[in-house]
């Protein structure tokens, strides 16, 4: 019923200065139903059309659209969910994560 998200806040050497949990409130019926042009899970269709093979492998990861709660919204104009990945990826990678 709850969410969380963490905010990582760094100085400009890259170091981490700061880190806090927010927490928030999940709407039941935006998990399971979106409206019109929306999308749910926004990392998760990043995942699955960006990963490598390998993670794809491991994860058993199929397309977007062969999942129950993501199949309704696979592509809005103008979000390129592959390059989001990478850049998700080289994030981490960048606080060594």
């Amino acid at each position: 019923r709850f969410g969380k998200y963490l905010i990582l806040t760094f100085d400009t050497s890259l170091n981490m200065c700061e880190a806090q949990f927010r927490t928030y409130l999940l709407e039941k019926s935006r998990v399971v139903r979106q409206a019109p042009f929306e999308r749910n899970f926004h990392v998760f269709y990043q995942l699955c059309e960006g990963a490598p093979p390998e993670i794809r492998s491991a994860l058993q990861l199929r397309r977007a659209e062969d999942h129950a709660y993501t199949k309704q919204h696979t592509e809005v104009a103008g979000v390129q969910d592959a390059e989001k990945f990478t850049r998700l990826r080289q994030a981490l990678q960048a606080v060594d994560v």
